[in-house]
C-alpha cells in the first residue's frame, strides 16, 4: 500500500465545507475528480482511490495548539524554573492563538501541520523575559 497526499483541490474541500456543513462523501468525491484532472492525468486518477478528507474543526485546532504550548511550558519551567502562561483565547477567523507569541496555523488550510510555536513563541517570550527581568552579565 503506498499513500499519497496533495493539496490539490483543498480550496474546493474548503468551500464545500463553509459555514460548518459537510457535504455527503459521494458529492465530495464527484467535484473533487473534476478538480484533480486539472492536477492529474485521468490515467493516473483511474489507478489510484481517493480519500478525501475534512479540515479540521476550530476546537480540534485549539486542542493541538494547547498542548504544544503546554509543552514549551513545562520545557521553560524544566530549563529555566520559570513560570510561562497563555491565553485561552483563539481567534477562529484569523486561524491566531492569542498569546504572548501569536500563533497562525495558516488560514486553517494546512491543518495542524503549521502549529508549531516555537519560531514565534520562542523569540516573543525571550522579548517578554528580558524586559521583566534584568540579566545578570
Amino acid at each position: 500500500m503506498l499513500i499519497i497526499t496533495t493539496n490539490a483541490g483543498t480550496d474546493l474541500v474548503a468551500k464545500m465545507c463553509e459555514g460548518g456543513t459537510r457535504p455527503k462523501m459521494h458529492d465530495l468525491k464527484a467535484a473533487l475528480h473534476e478538480e484533480l484532472l486539472k492536477t492529474f492525468k485521468p490515467a493516473f486518477l483511474g489507478r489510484i482511490t481517493v480519500l478525501p478528507y475534512f479540515p479540521l474543526q476550530t476546537s480540534v485546532l485549539e486542542r493541538i495548539a494547547r498542548l504544544k504550548l503546554d509543552k514549551v511550558v513545562s520545557r521553560v519551567h524544566q530549563q529555566h524554573g520559570a513560570e510561562l502562561t497563555f491565553s485561552d483565547r483563539f481567534d477562529p477567523r484569523t486561524g491566531e492563538y492569542v498569546s504572548i507569541g501569536r500563533h497562525r496555523s495558516s488560514e486553517g488550510r494546512s491543518g495542524a501541520r503549521t502549529i508549531h510555536p516555537a519560531g514565534i513563541v520562542g523569540p516573543s517570550c525571550c522579548r517578554e523575559t528580558s524586559k521583566a527581568r534584568p540579566w545578570k552579565t
